[in-house]
């Protein structure tokens, strides 16, 4: 059962997109098929093609701080106790200053001296924050994981619990001059995060400058002739493209990308004043069921947190399986919709709190307990 639920999800996610092994990342074509990760949760969801027994898992209601979970059981079905934590970043596990909190801190300890594996999943490329986490988390720096998988660049490279990269997923080099020539007519600043993590732009302004405080890679200028050479046999891959801007702009600019990119690619967005282009068939969600087989779970064994659009489909993949879905009291609407749980702010120690009232006390088990 766990096999086909998995198999079924990658077939949902995963349709079209370009998987290619960490040693072999110089190029990769795409195909045509793309599933957007932007679930409108009005319509129905890729994963209602599931079977009728995966596809009416349990859910629990959505909880505001302080308040009692409305109880929204199938017939039969349990919730699982977490097995796993799937974390954002930025917005999420970080505060504002981009830092974790004491309170955070502690309770990512306890989750996982419990020996529950903590998997950071994030749209930022592997960079000086991740030393920077785990110096405040007491692990060795040179590590690029916590104690399970990892998910960078919304779900393009995935790396096992040792921090070693084993799936990548790029653009291939057609869509990126499309991108580049989309940016130079538009006059929009724009950034693209390459398969030797790092961050490249034709030339560098002050809307690429606003990448630094989130501690990535400081973006290089190394101009249009090399950014349109990424994606092509034997340069450089392209994780994925960023255009960055006035969010003015973005807005008014998304639906032209879209239409001139088609299914070549899919844009989503994790923060303000940045709209990314990624890989037919990427997402975050797509990600986390390359980590879960690595450590052989399904989506309801987990705990899933966020606060973007981008962070969409892997909430939504773990509420349908019946796992635990939270979204930050900072979280976007959508975001919001579509969990069961929303926690306090990532200034209010909220990623704390999801920690502490699911990995570790187990607040949705006891409440379907007490109601059965």
């Amino acid at each position: 059962a766990v096999q086909m639920t998995k198999t079924l999800l990658l077939l949902s996610l995963l349709a079209g997109g370009v998987g290619i092994a960490a040693s072999d990342v110089a190029f990769a074509p795409s195909f045509s098929l793309a599933l957007r990760p932007t679930l409108d949760m009005r319509a129905p969801s890729p994963l209602s093609s599931l079977p009728h027994s995966l596809a009416h898992t349990s859910r629990l209601g959505v909880s505001r701080r302080g308040a009692c979970a409305t109880l929204m059981m199938g017939s039969g079905q349990e919730r699982n106790r977490v097995k796993a934590v799937f974390t954002d970043v930025d917005g999420t596990l970080l505060n504002s200053k981009h830092g974790l909190d004491d309170a955070t801190t502690l309770m990512l300890k306890k989750v996982m001296d419990k020996g529950i594996p903590v998997c950071m999943a994030t749209g930022k490329a592997r960079g000086p924050w991740v030393r920077q986490v785990m110096e405040s988390m007491g692990l060795p720096e040179e590590s690029w994981t916590l104690n399970g998988p990892s998910v960078f660049i919304q779900g393009l490279l995935v790396c096992n619990p040792e921090g070693k990269a084993i799936h990548r997923t790029v653009l291939d080099n057609p869509t990126v001059r499309k991108v580049n020539a989309l940016a130079a007519d538009r006059g929009v600043s724009l950034v693209s995060y390459t398969t030797d993590d790092r961050i490249v732009a034709a030339q560098i302004d002050e809307w690429t400058d606003l990448l630094l405080p989130y501690s990535e890679p400081t973006p290089q200028p190394i101009g249009r002739r090399e950014m349109d050479l990424l994606g092509s046999e034997g340069a450089l891959g392209a994780h994925k493209m960023m255009f960055m801007g006035p969010e003015e702009v973005l807005r008014g600019l998304r639906g032209e990308v879209e239409a001139a990119l088609g299914d070549e690619a899919v844009v989503t967005k994790a923060v303000e004043r940045m709209l990314e282009v990624l890989p037919p068939g990427a997402s975050k969600g797509a990600g986390v069921l390359q980590a879960l087989d690595m450590l052989g779970l399904r989506p309801g064994d987990c705990l899933a947190l966020g606060d973007g659009e981008n962070d969409l489909e892997m909430l939504e993949m773990v509420r349908v399986d019946g796992g635990v879905a939270v979204a930050m009291g900072n979280g976007v609407p959508k975001l919001k919709s579509a969990a069961e749980f929303v926690v306090a702010t990532n200034d209010e120690g909220g990623a704390a709190e999801a920690l502490q009232r699911f990995a570790l006390d187990g607040e949705h088990v006891r409440v379907q307990e007490a109601v059965s």
